[in-house]
């Protein structure tokens, strides 16, 4: 029982570390649902045709970048 300071300590030091591991979840979910919503935009389509002039490889390769 002479330990308790400690490991309240590296208690609350784990917590602390995995909460920082889990907020880069949190912000990677957030861009990748604004990726996904410019990626089935009508609007990145469209741009994506009208300046590949119907090459399909060229309009692939402009609407996915």
């Amino acid at each position: 029982m002479q330990n308790k300071g400690a490991i309240k300590f590296f208690a609350i030091a784990f917590a602390l570390v995995c909460g920082f591991q889990l907020s880069f979840t949190f912000f990677t979910k957030n861009v990748e649902s604004r990726a996904k919503k410019y990626a089935t935009n009508s609007t990145a389509q469209n741009m994506a045709k009208s300046l590949a002039r119907r090459d399909q490889l060229k309009e692939t390769f402009i609407y996915d970048s």
